[in-house]
């Protein structure tokens, strides 16, 4: 994980809002490893520029919601096709019915290190 990391430091990378309420939220209230795991979290969160969701984006989403699935998904999807960005993921098949949508599968990143 540690030389993924370093990668991401030397690469403009960028993330959604959304991918942040996510990952917030998968953190356990009751955890007695909470702060510690939020701490790791804001970590490795700096080394992104976050992205905003903007109305052309749901506009889009409304459009896309056919071919993955739940309702942040779609948005994800609008705000890559819209910036041109590939959807680095952990779920392919969340996003592999998308039209014209690079993905790139997650594991793969760290089958190097």
């Amino acid at each position: 994980m540690f030389a993924l990391r370093e990668r991401l430091r030397r690469t403009q990378c960028f993330t959604s809002v959304l991918v942040v309420y996510e990952l917030y939220r998968g953190v356990p209230l009751s955890h007695s490893k909470r702060k510690s795991q939020i701490q790791v979290l804001d970590t490795w969160l700096s080394t992104f520029t976050l992205k905003p969701v903007h109305e052309a984006h749901a506009m889009m989403a409304a459009k896309l919601h056919r071919y993955s699935k739940g309702s942040i998904d779609p948005l994800l999807s609008a705000q890559c096709l819209d910036g041109d960005f590939t959807m680095v993921t952990t779920n392919r098949q969340d996003f592999e019915r998308v039209p014209e949508l690079r993905i790139y599968n997650f594991p793969d990143a760290t089958e190097a290190e």
